[in-house]
């Protein structure tokens, strides 16, 4: 019976069989829960990197500021809105694109839907799986087609907003 061989399961060859198979698998377990401790301490390569470019940017700064006087860096304005003009019109560019956003999840929600109903009707036997993946291929291509829609609205938003704002 123990271990499929028909012998005593209170032998103690049997009995010595299990305890080095218990040894065994407490050393497998062991070296495991040793692997999750290593992997949870390793410093992750993201830290390692940016600690990385701190020491290089602490030694460029300690080297410029041998060379140079101690002037605070000139800080970059990557925007052009400077005006309240400006600054409307960005706003509004903003706000059709947060929209135009809002239709391309509409749309997105849409294909979805599409799509489900269209795996319940091939499912229950309503269409053919041809018939099925027709109507899959239109409604990618009406999704397609909306989206590129949506999309050359947004670049003509853009190119205007660029026109107007970045003068």
């Amino acid at each position: 019976m123990a271990g499929g061989k028909g012998l005593n399961p209170f032998s103690e060859e049997n009995r010595a069989r299990l305890q080095a198979a218990l040894e065994k698998r407490n050393a497998i377990v062991a070296q495991a829960n040793q692997n999750y401790v290593d992997l949870w301490d390793m410093p992750l390569l993201a830290d390692a990197v940016t600690r990385r470019f701190e020491d290089i940017r602490k030694g460029t700064e300690a080297s410029n500021a041998v060379t140079q006087a101690s002037t605070p860096r000139k800080r970059l304005n990557y925007s052009t809105a400077t005006g309240a003009v400006t600054a409307n019109a960005m706003a509004g560019i903003d706000s059709e694109i947060k929209r135009l956003q809002g239709q391309v999840d509409v749309e997105s929600a849409i294909l979805k839907d599409r799509q489900r109903i269209i795996d319940l009707y091939e499912s229950q036997g309503y269409i053919s799986f041809k018939e099925a993946t027709e109507a899959r291929l239109a409604a990618q291509e009406d999704f397609t087609e909306r989206l590129r829609a949506l999309t050359d609205e947004e670049e003509a938003i853009l190119r205007r907003g660029l026109e107007s704002v970045a003068k």
